[in-house]
Order: C-alpha cells, then structure tokens, then sequence
C-alpha cells in the first residue's frame, strides 16, 4: 500500500517496509562451519534476506555467513560470552538453498533467525548492540517513517535444564529458542513496523529468568523504505 508523505514540500508515496519472518533454527553438532539445509528463504530481487546469529560460549568470531551460495554483509556483532550478530543480503534467493555459518573455529552450537523485507532500503538506517548482567537488555535506536525494526537478543542462564523463556517491547515476537537440549543458552528475536519516524526509541528483551553475568545480549538494526 502506498502512503503519501511530504519531501522537501512536495507531496510523494512510499510502500511502507513489510517485515516476514521466515524461520529459527538451531543446531549442536560441535562442528564448524554449521550449514542449516534448505534454510533459504524464497526472496525477489528486490528483497533483504536478515540472518541473525547466535553462538555457544566459545570464543570464536564470525568468519562469513552466506544464504544460497551468496555472500551476506555484516550489519552488527555483539560479541563476548556469546556472540550475537545480523547478517544481510539483498537479492534474490531461492527456497531451497542452504545457510552457512563459518566461526575461526570449532564452536559447541549454532542458532540462526531468518527475515525477508520487502520494499526496503538496502542500506541500513540504524544498528544497536546492549550487554546487561541481569534484568531486562535495553539499547536505543531511531527508525525512519514506514520503516521496521529487528530485534535479537541472547543469554546464558546458568541452569542447563531452565533455558530462558522472553518477552519484548517490539510489538511481533517471533521465537524464544534453547540452541541445544541440556544446555544454558537460548536466542530470541523480533520486529515492528512503524507508520511514524521513531527517534531514540528504546527495544528492551527481557528474560524470565537470572542469567550468567555479562551474557545478556542484544543486537537490533532499523530499515526504512526504498
């Protein structure tokens, strides 16, 4: 749907930046790199495939992340007790190709979240990354008129059989994930749409549980439209 605005006093229409959320997956095979088959979201050409990552407790880095044999671009990392990040492609992809997550090393466990948006600018209007030792983890982040937010967030909670369950101030909550059976540490992730310009806007994800000092994470990115 278009929606007029006003640029520079004259009166245009834009589409409005549609979020999809695709799928989470994990994975505990102690290996590297972690390929999540068939993962691929069917996306146009004119599409952005997120990926979020979310790592085990090893400390490794992010060497690549790719979505159907394509190379993704970093958006943001928050990297320590566990590292946390968004990657980015924009293009066409099939519904059937692989993601690939390549660490420096060997890492214990792999989790991913995958977006489509449509009708979005390419270029990424405003990242934010938040570490907490307890409670809520909150960062603030401006998003333009008729854009989205996306929002990821891990912790370790220190108990193996009592992963964290979530909740979050962005409005689509789209998965509370333990990455592996008999271990502490679980991903989340979510978005919003948003008809208004937010400045300073704060995005809090917040666990039901205490967690292992330091390892509360949180990664968020805005798009606006193209």
């Amino acid at each position: 749907m278009l929606i007029p605005i006003v640029q520079g006093g004259v009166s245009v229409s834009v589409t409005p930046v549609a979020v999809t959320f695709v799928e989470s997956a994990v994975s505990a095979s102690n290996t590297d790199p972690y390929t999540f088959s068939g993962a691929s979201p069917a996306a146009g050409a004119s599409d952005i495939v997120l990926v979020s990552v979310c790592s085990g407790s090893e400390s490794r880095t992010i060497n690549s992340v790719t979505v159907d044999g394509n190379t993704m671009t970093e958006v943001a990392t928050n990297a320590g007790v566990i590292v946390l990040a968004i990657y980015q492609y924009a293009g066409s992809t099939s519904g059937s190709g692989d993601i690939v997550v390549d660490f420096t090393g060997g890492q214990g466990r792999c989790g991913i979240g995958v977006w489509t948006l449509a009708d979005a600018s390419s270029t990424v209007s405003d990242t934010v990354t938040a570490t907490s030792s307890s409670g809520g983890i909150s960062g603030t982040i401006d998003c333009p008129a008729n854009g989205a937010i996306i929002g990821i967030g891990s912790v370790r909670s220190g108990n193996d059989s009592d992963p964290a369950e979530w909740s979050w101030t962005l409005d689509t909550e789209n998965f509370d994930q333990q990455i592996e059976s008999g271990n502490d540490t679980s991903q989340t992730g979510a978005f919003q749409e948003f008809s208004a310009a937010q400045s300073g806007l704060t995005v809090t994800c917040t666990p039901n549980r205490s967690y292992v000092s330091g390892s509360g994470r949180l990664v968020a990115a805005s798009y606006g439209p193209v």
